[in-house]
Formats: C-alpha cells, sequence, structure tokens
C-alpha cells in the first residue's frame, strides 16, 4: 500500500478507502448529512434566540424611556369619561347662560312705551326735552367683551361731568353696567371651567396615549419572550437531537476504527492507533503514546512517524492480496528499529516487510533475515 498516496488524498477519500477496506456497522454518510442539518438548525435557532433577546431588551429600554405618570390604562380612561362628563355639563352651563344674557340684552333694548307716555304727557309750562334713557344702550356692542362695558363707562362720565348727578339717564347706565359686569363675571367663570376642563382632557388623553403605547410594547415584549421560550426549547431538542445522532454515527463507526487500530496494533511495537471522523468529514489519525497520550500523526516525531506509517501501510494492504509486500525506509529509527522487528515477530504477520536501515542492530529477532549490503556485494 502506498502510505504517501493515502495521506495526500482528500478527507472524503481517505474515508472512502478506510470504509472500503473496513466496513462500518451504519450508513455513516446518511449519519453525518442529517448532523450538518441538525447543527445548521442549532445555528439557526441560537440566532433566532439572540434576536430575539436583543428584541426584549430594546422593547424594555423604550419602555423605560416612556415616563409613565401614576396610575394605570383602566384609572386614566375612567377619570376621561367623568372628565368628559363635566366638560359637556360645563358647555352646556356656559351655552344657556349665554343665550340667558342674549334674551336679557334683547329684553333691555325694547323700548319703554309707558316712559314715553308719561314724559310727553307733562305741562306745557314745565315741558321739558324727554329723557330717553334706554336710548343710551342701543349701540350693538361685542357680546361677551368689555366693549359694553367700556363703552357704558365712557358715557357716564361725560353725564357726570355734564352735572347729571341724578338723572334717569345716569341711573339707567349704572344699572346697566351693574347687570353686564355680573353676566361677564358669570360668563368668564364658566368660560375658564370649561377651558381648564378641556385643557384637563387634553392632558389625560396623552396619558391614554402613553400608555396604550406601554401596553402596546409590553404586549410585544411578552409576545417575543414567550416566542424566545419556545426557541430555546426547540434548541435544546435539537441539540439531543444531535447528541444521538453522533452517538449513532460513534457506533457505526466504531467497527471501522476498532478493526484499522487492531490491525496497525500488531505493528506497532506500543501504544495504540486512533481513528476518527469529525461532524464535517475531517480525518484524525493520531497514535497513543505512553506518557504522552494521543498525538496526531501530523505531531509525530520522524522516527515516530516511521513506525506509524509502517503500521498504516499494514492495515492498508488488501487481504486478498498474494505476496505483499511492506518496504521500511528505518534511517531515522536507530535502534528503535529493533523494536518493530520484535513486534512484528511477536505478532507472526502473514506479510513480507523488508525494512532498511543503516544501524548495526544488537540483535536480530527470530523470524527476521538479516542482510548487510555490503556483505551482499561481495
Amino acid at each position: 500500500a502506498d502510505v504517501a498516496a493515502f495521506l495526500a488524498l482528500s478527507d472524503a477519500k481517505k474515508v472512502d478507502e478506510l470504509f472500503r477496506l473496513f466496513p462500518p456497522a451504519g450508513d455513516v454518510r446518511g449519519l453525518g448529512a442529517a448532523i450538518t442539518r441538525a447543527k445548521e438548525r442549532i445555528s439557526e435557532l441560537e440566532s433566532a434566540i439572540k434576536g430575539k433577546e436583543q428584541s426584549c431588551q430594546s422593547l424594555s429600554e423604550s419602555l423605560a424611556g416612556l415616563n409613565l405618570p401614576a396610575g394605570s390604562l383602566p384609572e386614566v380612561q375612567a377619570t376621561i369619561v367623568q372628565t368628559e362628563r363635566e366638560y359637556q355639563a360645563a358647555r352646556d352651563e356656559l351655552t344657556r347662560e349665554r343665550l340667558k344674557q342674549t334674551q336679557a340684552r334683547a329684553e333691555r333694548e325694547k323700548p319703554d312705551t309707558a316712559q314715553q307716555s308719561t314724559l310727553f304727557s307733562q305741562p306745557q309750562g314745565t315741558l321739558q326735552a324727554p329723557v330717553q334713557p334706554k336710548q343710551v344702550n342701543q349701540p350693538a356692542f361685542p357680546h361677551g367683551s368689555g366693549v359694553a362695558v367700556a363703552a357704558l363707562e365712557r358715557v357716564l362720565s361725560v353725564l357726570r361731568r355734564a352735572g347729571c348727578e341724578s338723572c334717569a339717564a345716569q341711573m339707567v347706565l349704572r344699572r346697566e353696567l351693574k347687570q353686564l359686569r355680573t353676566e361677564m363675571d358669570n360668563a368668564g367663570i364658566l368660560e375658564q371651567q370649561v377651558s381648564g376642563l378641556r385643557s384637563r382632557l387634553d392632558t389625560l388623553r396623552a396619558e391614554e396615549r402613553l400608555f396604550q403605547r406601554a401596553a402596546g410594547l409590553e404586549a410585544q415584549r411578552e409576545k417575543d419572550h414567550a416566542a424566545r421560550m419556545e426557541l430555546a426549547a426547540e434548541l435544546e431538542a435539537a441539540k439531543k437531537n444531535l447528541a444521538e445522532l453522533r452517538d449513532k454515527k460513534s457506533a457505526a463507526m466504531q467497527g471501522t476504527a476498532t478493526a484499522i487500530a487492531e490491525k496497525m496494533g500488531r505493528m506497532l511495537p506500543y501504544g495504540a492507533a486512533w481513528f476518527s471522523v469529525d461532524d464535517d468529514g475531517a480525518v484524525f489519525l493520531g497514535w497513543e503514546i505512553p506518557q504522552h497520550g494521543i498525538v496526531p500523526y501530523g505531531g509525530l516525531s520522524g522516527g515516530q512517524r516511521v513506525l506509524f506509517e509502517s503500521a498504516l501501510a499494514y492495515a492498508l494492504a488488501r487481504q486478498d492480496r498474494q505476496n505483499a509486500v511492506i518496504l521500511i525506509e528505518g534511517a531515522e529509527l536507530g535502534q528503535e528499529i529493533g523494536l518493530l522487528l520484535e513486534s512484528v515477530a511477536a505478532n507472526n504477520l502473514d506479510t513480507q516487510i523488508i525494512a532498511c536501515t543503516c544501524h548495526e542492530l544488537a540483535a536480530v529477532s527470530d523470524g527476521w533475515t538479516a542482510v548487510r549490503v555490503r556483505e551482499a556485494a561481495q
């Protein structure tokens, strides 16, 4: 067997060759494909779990940044309902007050025919210009403002300067001013109440929107958390499935690994050979050396490689091949070649082996024929 050619093969072809020589007990390739799929699924689940965790963290930060007011959404909504009732009642009251004022103004602006008749029926000797106090209030002043009051106050001031301290016009003006101030006070109080309730409603609805947003964020966070828990359970099941697949693959390959180790062990002077294939199809060949543990092929010394490759060549040799020959170049072995010769002799291998060395051996094991090149040349 050409060990150098075997070692130069790809891992997949190494596995093919070893499985051809030492058939596994199960569908190793199928199990390997199943393991690959299981690992991909685990990677997908881990990525999905990480995404849900990041989403939950982001939602928590958003919730913390809302600065929610005291209370709860149901409490705020109940307060909104109550405040809306109060707001509507205040508006209705304000509407009634304005209607009342409008009606009162209309009533005051009606002509007083009885007063006019009295004034025009005075005796001729005492006849004086009739006083029409109602005419003072006839100009249309804007309703609900202080314009009417200011205008009447200016008229009253003119009358006082004219010396009309006790005339009917001044009395009427005073009465009108008092009435207007009362109406303005009543309307002003109601308007302030309506405005305050309107502002309170705006604040409550803003708080309601905050609570609703918080409820939406919390619902999404709970949803993501539940999804994460489901993914975590699926991940646990996927890892368990992967472990089972690996166990099945190991069991299926155990026969091959054991057969290779046993056959190589017949030539190795000490320790045991190791063979395995990982999930990605990488082949591991190594030698368990006493006091050194399992050393991979690439970590063996020159002399150790000679011994290991000799045993591997024997393991790779077809059993049905007649007159198989294994050639060992033992220049790097030194006196260790004697250990190899002893191991081969002790196991009575049914293969012709030619070992070359430039070192003089102290003794030659039974079953071996020592030939010195110099003597043969002579």
